[in-house]
């Protein structure tokens, strides 16, 4: 069963229920080398920054949840791509299925994304409060949020 690193609103447990009801939790799960970001189309993402790291939940996963993760997040659209990235759990480190989005200019959120669904995973999961920190910032209507500051790689 592959793993799957969530980082934006595939933390919910809610959400991940009707569009992958095999899911597991494995629990939360951090990837170094990457930040939070929202990208042009409102939705997060992650860049590469050596300095930084992302928080989430990582999810065990069968094919069939596989399928539907890739239609959710549009990868045959463009707006996604699959990449094989290393997180870190309390199981151990392991290789992940992470979404990217394709568009790395900054943007600002959609509305509602990140105060009614992806901060109130995170606290769910007890993700680090600086981390909730940061994330808040994102939903302030900010282009790029934080990111912006340190602009997009």
């Amino acid at each position: 069963m592959p793993h799957y690193f969530a980082y934006g609103a595939n933390m919910c447990r809610r959400s991940m229920a009707r569009r992958c009801p095999t899911a597991e939790p494995v629990g939360p799960a951090v990837l170094d080398g990457w930040r939070f970001a929202i990208s042009r189309d409102g939705y997060a993402t992650v860049l590469r920054d050596p300095a930084a790291a992302a928080h989430g939940v990582l999810w065990r996963l069968t094919e069939k949840d596989l399928w539907a993760l890739d239609a959710f997040e549009r990868v045959a659209m463009g707006l996604y791509r699959k990449e094989r990235l290393r997180v870190r759990s309390g199981q151990g480190a392991r290789s992940a299925i992470v979404y990217v989005s394709r568009h790395v200019q900054p943007g600002i959120a959609v509305s509602g994304y990140m105060s009614e669904m992806v901060i109130p995973a995170a606290v769910e999961w007890g993700l680090p409060e600086p981390y909730l920190v940061e994330l808040r910032r994102f939903s302030s209507g900010a282009r790029g949020g934080p990111a912006a500051q340190g602009g997009f790689r």
